[in-house]
């Protein structure tokens, strides 16, 4: 989910129109992960990194009235300044995290767990005004992750888990100056900027290297 907040103002910094609102990052993720764990009795803790593709984007498009940003067309009877579309899309290229898990053992072959730790990403921005001016940045941001789980033994050495995890990349924001002219002279700049947050729920299946069969983790 993206929550944005917009505003075209003029080249000296007259805000015009401004305007927040959210979009939902939706898309397909899919990637790897590596992991040590500690078990003590029913206990087990984790260390884990993880990274994957995603594909997941989200737009918002909204204008900028007519007579708000735009100066009048002057003739025999001055009309008001066009209104200006524009439009922000956000997309989440890739992320990462690094985790501690703590989890409790339900059955000899049942983990419920919750996790935490540093979570990474590159959001990459698209934001176009009118119908000749855009801007498309990427930004790399460190943010943090959240979640719980729960992982179970299926055959000697394989896991498989179903997890749910929060992740928060910070914000980011940029700013478009356009060659369209603005209400009370200048040019138009468009400025931007966005609270990169993501809802996963996802499947893994794990191989553990030299670990018991199933019964123990």
């Amino acid at each position: 989910m993206a929550r944005d907040l917009t505003e075209p103002t003029n080249s000296a910094g007259t805000v015009f129109f401004s305007t927040a609102d959210r979009s939902n990052l939706t898309g397909v993720v899919g990637g790897g992960q590596f992991g040590y764990n500690w078990q003590v009795q029913n206990g087990v803790w984790r260390l884990e990194a993880n990274i994957q593709g995603s594909g997941e984007k989200g737009t918002r498009n909204f204008i900028c009235p007519i007579g708000v940003c735009t100066p009048a067309i002057v003739g025999a009877l001055p009309i008001p300044g066009p209104a200006v579309p524009v439009s922000l899309t956000e997309k989440l290229l890739w992320f990462g995290t690094v985790r501690g898990r703590v989890g409790v053992l339900a059955t000899p072959a049942a983990l419920f767990y919750a996790t935490g730790g540093l979570a990474y990403g590159e959001v990459a921005s698209n934001i176009s005004v009118g119908p000749l001016n855009s801007f498309s940045p990427n930004k790399t941001k460190v943010g943090y992750s959240v979640g719980a789980g729960v992982e179970g033994m299926f055959a000697r050495n394989w896991t498989a888990r179903l997890e749910y995890l929060y992740v928060d990349l910070g914000s980011v924001s940029g700013s478009l100056a356009t060659a369209l002219p603005a209400l009370g002279g200048g040019t138009l700049v468009s400025t931007y900027s966005s609270r990169v947050t993501d809802n996963i729920l996802r499947l893994g299946v794990n191989y553990k290297f030299g670990g018991p069969g199933i019964g123990a983790y």
